[in-house]
């Protein structure tokens, strides 16, 4: 379960204090779905010992956090389809759309009716539509995708 709105204020408020030696991404949906029922999301820090030691990014990174969380600006959930592992599609989207999951070009061709149903079902703040990343997909994947988007009634846009 995720809380895309809520993922959205902490991007948002890590954006407005990033340190100019960092850049602020959103991460595809890599670790679940999971069945816990309470609603999360990861910000983080880099992935090596030097950005973790960082203090000046720890201190944005919690600063962000606090402020983000008691933001309570709302915007269009979207879950997203294709590109890499940073969405870079979907990321400078995150201004007007608060994305969910995110299932990347590399897990595509692993997704059925199910895994897209948990998609929407595990956004806590309900789904809008869904963003297609045209161009970081193969062919069968986008048709694949739209099919099975089609038939939970999930309308798309192609980015």
């Amino acid at each position: 379960m995720t809380f895309a709105n809520g993922m959205r204020n902490v991007f948002l408020e890590m954006l407005s204090r990033q340190p100019s030696e960092y850049t602020v991404t959103l991460e595809v949906t890599h670790h679940g779905p999971t069945e816990f029922k309470t609603p999360m999301f990861f910000a983080e820090v880099g992935s090596t010992e030097n950005e973790w030691n960082d203090l000046n990014a720890v201190t944005v990174l919690v600063e962000s956090i606090l402020a983000g969380v008691n933001r309570k600006k709302k915007a269009e959930v979207a879950i997203g389809f294709g590109g890499g592992h940073y969405a870079p599609k979907f990321t400078p989207m995150e201004e007007n759309i608060a994305f969910s999951h995110i299932c990347p070009k590399y897990n595509a061709d692993k997704l059925d009716l199910e895994l897209v149903r948990q998609m929407v079902e595990k956004t806590s703040d309900g789904v809008d539509l869904a963003m297609i990343d045209e161009k970081g997909l193969k062919g069968k994947q986008r048709v694949m995708i739209k099919g099975l988007l089609e038939e939970i009634g999930i309308e798309f846009e192609k980015v």
